[in-house]
């Protein structure tokens, strides 16, 4: 939004364009890869790292963003080709900081979760407002997308710590099987949310202009800001869960979910109506 009002809606546009592609690849692509980490350590805290089903996967998503930054350069991003590599650079720098974080709450270090994921936030506004103020550019606050991910690398997030909880048992490790499970959340992702992250880029698909691309965008934003709320909500209840997944405690799992559903239904009723 600073950028918008700072840039103007036309030069804002390939930033738009940025935190669309940035958007819809974190949440479908890397937000699920950082569940399946969380869910590797909470079942076994010596799997650390990936299989390589993630990588390929982190690795083809860029490849394929990239390539279409680049073809759609002059009609998405106003004909600046730095965007193309920007783009890269944002799903390379969100993949390191997903797994990043999965590897902090799969450890259970939540105050680092939570701590990161702030200041990483707070750096992109830092440097959002030092670029309006010293020099507004789009390139400016592109570079705050990058480097704000970055913070996390302060918290260590790969040194392995000591759990205070009881290792589950060989039997209880066993019930639990990763096979497709990466592939699941990522259909669940996009089925849920591609539909309104695509937004602008749909607009640009059927004509719009980048004006009219930065104002779908700044609207669509307003539109997914709660749902920011659960995406990190998920890190903190994932691994009691699969805990309890794993001593067979079904019953319980059902009531979790019978309450989050009668909660969310409610809420989504108080939203409809402030909407």
């Amino acid at each position: 939004m600073l950028g918008g009002r700072t840039l103007g809606a036309e030069d804002f546009s390939p930033v738009s364009v940025l935190l669309t592609i940035h958007f819809l690849t974190f949440i479908v692509i890397m937000l699920p890869i950082e569940q399946l980490v969380v869910r590797r350590l909470t079942i076994d805290r010596s799997r650390s790292g990936l299989p390589a089903r993630a990588y390929w996967l982190a690795g083809s998503t860029m490849a394929v963003a990239t390539l279409l930054a680049f073809l759609g350069a002059d009609h998405y991003l106003n004909g600046d080709r730095r965007f193309v590599v920007f783009t890269a650079l944002t799903i390379g720098v969100h993949f390191l900081f997903a797994v990043a974080r999965g590897h902090l709450a799969g450890w259970r270090r939540f105050r680092a979760y939570g701590m990161s994921s702030g200041s990483a936030s707070l750096v992109r506004l830092i440097v959002a407002a030092g670029v309006t103020l010293v020099r507004p550019s789009a390139t400016g606050f592109a570079l705050g997308l990058i480097l704000g991910p970055l913070v996390v690398l302060a918290w260590r997030p790969f040194r392995r710590v000591e759990v205070d909880r009881e290792e589950l048992d060989e039997d209880a490790k066993n019930t639990l099987d990763d096979r497709g499970l990466l592939t699941g959340l990522v259909l669940a992702a996009a089925s849920s949310q591609a539909l309104l992250l695509v937004g602008p880029l749909a607009v640009g698909v059927l004509g719009g202009s980048a004006v009219e691309i930065s104002i779908a965008f700044a609207a669509f934003t307003l539109g997914r800001a709660p749902l920011t709320f659960g995406y990190n909500l998920l890190a903190r209840v994932l691994p009691p869960f699969t805990e309890m997944a794993a001593r067979g405690e079904r019953q319980e799992l059902r009531a979790w979910a019978r309450g989050m559903g009668w909660a969310a239904s409610g809420l989504a009723v108080v939203a409809a109506g402030m909407g």
